[in-house]
């Protein structure tokens, strides 16, 4: 039988200043890609993680840090990493 390693992240979508700041998500965000780069380089078998939500926050994030900018279009053109599917957040849907 065939062992299935799975990793399980509780929180992905980046609503930005929905429930924390814009820096706290920057924050995160950089400690996940931190994170995902370290799987991508011990697990060759991962397929892809996507970040559910805005892409905003991830260009605010590679804005601020050079090495998260180059980490994250790394693992983007390697197909490792998926991110969107909106720009910002949109409102129209409120009551």
């Amino acid at each position: 039988m065939k062992k299935i390693k799975a990793y399980v992240v509780n929180h992905g979508h980046m609503d930005i200043e929905w429930y924390q700041p814009l820096t706290t998500f920057s924050e995160w965000f950089r400690e996940s890609i931190e994170q995902l780069d370290e799987i991508v380089k011990n697990e060759p078998d991962y397929k892809c993680y996507t970040y559910d939500g805005v892409v905003y926050p991830v260009l605010y994030a590679m804005r601020r840090d050079q090495l998260l900018a180059q980490k994250v279009k790394s693992l983007l053109s390697a197909g490792k990493l998926r991110i969107g599917p909106f720009y910002t957040q949109f409102d129209e849907f409120l009551i």
